[in-house]
């Protein structure tokens, strides 16, 4: 009767028909959010979507069974297997992976081993009963510590291996139904018809039976949680024992249907229990149990099997393979939920513990069956929600009819209230609230107008000083007993007595602060709105003042505009490319690989919870469950899948040298990543040591070294995930035999060859090459002094302007370097011995003739460079004798004053500008003219602080733009622009360039013009 039952059972369970419908199971509260999957399908290369079973091998390979064959994923594809790789049959009931890395596969045709890469059918002389005596369901196989294979049969359980099986003693000679093997302790379970059968402490097998009502029905599959305790699954329940064995509890009314295909059960690392079910994955832990159907974001409605793998991804098998991406610890939130926009701007949960979200078309709050929206507020962008300690909320929206700043303030005893603010600007919205210790609000506007809201009274406007222009507001948090407000005109901090502003000069990176976040110990730590990087403020002495800048590149590389801490301490960020955790000494990335529905994070929107933290994005809203802390990302493995050689030869090796023959060395390396927390950032790096010792980088996942010389080489591959570490190289040896004619006899024969023809030779040419030598001494020593002479003047000729036989670039470009270096040279030494380095300067001088191009126009390109030659005359006059003038370009000259003062550069300059103004410029036939020029100077060492921080090509350029100020601004006048102190030059260095007029107004630079004072120049900003 019972075995009548069993293939009934068996039948219904291989067809996939259902039998019998339960109690749904009961989620556990959360706020509304789903899980993200991926989902494999054709793609990927699994071109069979009915999965049968799955399986993870020793390596770290997924191994998917389907009804149209055998596939491995390898984090970048599948690979089908059937039965032209040596599979009896395409049809895969369950797989077991050995120890020793081998496999076991189940089909309906038979039994097949895999090992060392092909699959070998057991035959019928293996000692097992026939195929069809086999039991084909996927909790049918089990492989032991010493990788011997235990299964279920129509006879009984067996065991044993590639040499043949054998019937397991001691128990009972009936129908098996499943099998499982604890990998932590070797405890074996057995599940025969009349009961389940268990290892007891002496070796031998210990029967329970089945609780009723279920003691006659047959049990489909067991598996044992941490805790130790044995839950046995059937197809209409599912008990657990505890782990005495002593207790029995019946939890078949949480499943709400039975299984589909081949029943299973699996327990993960963290203590739960999964179910596959036909409305989804059944999970349960301490503390309850739950559905995870489509409503978490399940694809499909239903599940065939399921798999947590050693990285903790959890997989589930329907139609197709799906799996949770950042291991069930992130979920979202999106308009698929019930928010009224994908866009979130504010986070807050209230104090009956109610979660309310700010979204760009309305305020949310979120409730057992999903998202609702507040009916007064549709339609508007939130931009900020506080939950008072009152139990209320405020919430930044406009009242009807109104485009001023206000508030709706949402009452703790239910309805809420319109809150004008007094003095709102049109068009402006609240950014952000805050709530003192004393309880008062504190509320700020995009625009920069703040309000404070004391306990049961009306808004009060708050005059900020240095906020009366209009500013941008992002931020603004009240604790410590100070007020805090983030603009982009710098972070302005209220004591309770007066507004004290703190900008660039008192430290800050940049006056553009996005967003701060402090810690419980009081450290207020601030972002930028245009500069990567983090600073930390630190009260002392009563005053708000700089302790410390934060430079971790993988922590600041994107834009920072949304922070908090979280009960560890640990500082969470949202950026521009997903959200990062920092725990002080590592810096972790999550993304849309990890579960988030996106990555552009939005200003402010985070909230953190005892047992997890929120984050706002473009994309919708995202949840991190802290619970049991951040899990670890394990280094990935690398694989090495295939070796070979030019003559498309496998090469396998067993640790010893692999040898090559010299006419197939071209090597070819497929490899493998078995990862899958996150395959979109997987860093592959690659080395043939003895050919390239450094690793590189590569996206590709084989490598080719062609035509290697003979020598021994190391292939290495390994695998990070993103910025993280690299895990350990998996590697192979191999030699490239050297050719015949490269070996050590074939040298010898030659080197004997070449002696013989050598010395026939050397006596003959001897006297020969001795005459030929006297006569070609003779003619080199003539013709190497001619040679010599007619070298120096070419040389002397290349550096000199045709026109003006002035210094040309050429010059220039060959001889600065070295006076560069000297001037360096001389101001280290004169700082190292506390000497300031006066009568050291090298100073450019880049002088112009003002309007030439009316010489050329007007007289011709004749006249124009008999001028040239005559303002370069008047320029070299002007000069000192140990200076350099150089023509520069067109009607442009460079004057290189070395050893010069740039404190009396000036004096140069107006020289220079008197004698090309009092000069004759006579042309043509008793024709001559009048010019004048404009100068513009900068001195070398541009930062006295740090002398080599810019070359002499930038201070050219300084002069250029001081050159092009004299010009715009009136001609015939000279403009220079110096460091005269050695100040610090860390503000002045990146902006020195490019924002040279700011510089000059700021006071950062001394400034020479021989405009008189108040004139105003014309700049042009560096390029």
């Amino acid at each position: 009767m019972l075995l009548r039952a069993f293939k009934q059972v068996i039948l219904a369970v291989v067809l996939g028909l259902p039998l019998a419908a339960g109690a749904p199971v009961q989620s556990p509260l959360r706020d509304w959010g789903s899980y993200t999957f991926k989902s494999y399908g054709g793609d990927q290369g699994l071109t069979s979507l009915s999965v049968t079973v799955m399986a993870q091998d020793e390596v770290g390979f997924l191994w998917v069974g389907t009804e149209d064959g055998l596939f491995r994923y390898d984090g970048e594809s599948f690979h089908r297997f059937d039965a032209r790789d040596g599979l009896p049959d395409a049809y895969i009931l369950a797989i077991a992976p050995a120890p020793d890395g081998s496999l076991w596969v189940l089909t309906k045709k038979g039994l097949a081993h895999r090992e060392g890469g092909h699959f070998t059918v057991m035959p019928a002389a293996s000692g097992l009963p026939r195929a069809d005596e086999l039991i084909q369901t996927a909790t049918s196989m089990a492989c032991d510590a010493q990788s011997r294979l235990w299964i279920a049969t129509w006879k009984g359980l067996y065991q044993g291996g590639p040499s043949g099986f054998w019937p397991v003693p001691g128990l009972p000679k009936g129908v098996a139904t499943s099998v499982w093997i604890n990998p932590a302790n070797g405890s074996v379970i057995v599940t025969l018809l009349g009961g389940i059968y268990h290892r007891s402490e002496d070796g031998g097998w210990a029967l329970t039976k089945l609780p009723a009502p279920f003691e006659k029905e047959a049990a489909m599959a067991t598996v044992q949680d941490p805790q130790g305790r044995t839950w046995v699954r059937g197809v209409s329940f599912l008990v657990r024992f505890d782990a005495d064995w002593k207790q029995a509890t019946d939890l078949s009314k949480t499943l709400p249907l039975t299984a589909l295909g081949l029943s299973s059960l699996f327990a993960d690392r963290e203590g739960r229990v999964w179910v596959p079910t036909q409305n989804g994955l059944a999970c349960f832990q301490e503390g309850g149990a739950y559905l995870l159907d489509d409503s978490w974001g399940l694809p499909g409605s239903w599940a065939g099997c399921v798999l947590v793998d050693r990285e903790g991804n959890l997989w589930v098998g329907s139609e197709g393979v799906h799996r949770v991406l950042g291991r069930l610890r992130w979920t979202a939130a999106t308009r698929r939920q019930g928010l009224p926009s994908d866009t979130i701007w504010s986070i807050a949960r209230a104090k009956d513990g109610r979660l309310w979200a700010g979204t760009q078309a309305g305020l949310a709050v979120g409730t057992a069956s999903g998202w609702k929206a507040v009916p007064e507020i549709r339609g508007q962008a939130v931009s900020a929600v506080l939950a008072d300690a009152s139990g209320g909320l405020w919430v930044s929206a406009a009242a009807p009819g109104s485009s001023k700043a206000a508030a709706y303030h949402v009452l703790n005893g239910g309805g809420g209230v319109w809150v004008s603010l007094p003095g709102a600007q049109e068009d402006d919205t609240l950014q952000a609230f805050s709530q003192a210790k004393d309880g008062t609000v504190w509320a700020v506007s995009q625009f920069g107008s703040a309000w404070r809201i004391p306990p049961g009274s009306s808004p009060i406007a708050v005059p900020i000083p240095g906020l009366e222009g209009r500013v941008t507001a992002s931020a603004i948090l009240a604790r410590k007993g100070a007020v805090f407000l983030a603009t982009d005109h710098g972070l302005f901090i209220y004591d309770g007595a007066s507004w004290r502003t703190l900008g660039v000069k008192d430290g800050l990176t940049s006056a553009n602060i996005q967003a701060f976040a402090m810690t419980e110990s009081g450290e207020l730590w601030l972002s930028y709105g245009d500069h990567h990087g983090l600073t930390i403020l630190r009260q002392e002495g009563g005053r708000w003042v700089v302790s410390a800048q934060v430079a971790v590149p993988a922590l600041i590389e994107d834009s920072i505009v949304s922070m908090a801490f979280d009960a560890t301490g640990a500082l969470w960020l949202g950026t521009s490319r997903g959200v990062k955790r920092w725990d002080g000494q590592a810096c972790r990335r999550f993304g849309r690989g990890d579960g988030l529905p996106g990555e552009d994070a939005d200003g402010n929107a985070v909230w953190v919870d005892p047992d997890g933290i929120w984050f706002g994005l473009s994309n919708g809203l995202a949840r991190f469950d802290s619970r049991g802390g951040v899990p670890l990302v394990p280094p990935p493995t690398t694989r090495l899948m295939r070796v070979l050689d030019g003559g498309g030869h496998a090469l396998s090796g067993d640790g010893s040298l692999l040898r090559v023959p010299y006419a197939f060395r071209t090597m070819d390396f497929d490899y493998a990543v078995p990862s899958y927390l996150n395959e979109g950032i997987v860093r592959l790096q690659v080395r043939l040591q003895g050919f390239e010792n450094e690793w590189r980088d590569t996206k590709l996942r084989e490598a080719r070294y062609t035509a290697l010389p003979p020598g021994d080489y190391r292939f290495e591959v390994r695998a990070a995930l993103g910025t993280g570490v690299f895990g350990n190289p998996d590697s192979v040896s191999f030699r490239i035999l050297a050719p015949w004619w490269r070996t050590w006899w074939f040298y010898g024969l030659c080197l004997i060859l070449a002696g013989v023809l050598v010395l026939a030779s050397v006596r003959w040419r001897t006297a020969v090459l001795e005459k030929r030598n006297r006569d070609l001494e003779a003619l080199i020593r003539a013709r190497t002094l001619d040679l010599e002479r007619a070298n120096e003047q070419l040389q002397e000729s290349s550096m000199l302007d045709a026109l003006t036989g002035l210094k040309n670039r050429r010059y220039l470009g060959m001889n600065l370097p070295e006076e560069e270096g000297r001037v360096l040279r001389a101001f280290r030494t004169l700082q190292a011995s506390g000497k300031p380095p006066i009568g050291e300067d090298l100073v450019f001088l880049l002088v112009d003739l003002d309007h030439f191009k009316t010489v050329n126009d007007t007289h011709g390109h004749a006249a124009g460079d008999a001028v040239l030659k005559l303002a370069s005359e008047a320029i070299r006059a002007a000069a000192r004798e140990t200076d350099t003038v150089a023509r520069w370009g067109g009607e442009e000259f460079l004057i290189i004053a070395r050893r010069a003062d740039r404190k009396t550069a000036d004096v140069i300059a107006r020289k220079v500008l008197e004698e090309v103004r009092h000069r004759s410029y006579a042309f043509g036939e008793g024709q001559e003219l009048k010019l004048t020029c404009s100068v513009g100077y900068s001195a070398f060492p541009v930062l006295l602080d740090e002398p080599g921080a810019f070359g002499w090509e930038e201070a050219v350029e300084l002069a250029d733009q001081c050159l092009y100020a004299a010009k715009r601004s009136g001609r015939d006048a000279f403009v220079g622009v110096y460091l005269e102190e050695p100040v610090p030059s860390g503000p002045i260095k990146p902006r020195l360039l490019h924002e040279l007029s700011a510089l000059v107004q700021e006071g950062a630079l001394t400034l020479r013009t021989s405009f008189p004072e108040g004139h105003a120049l014309d700049w042009r900003e560096g390029h």
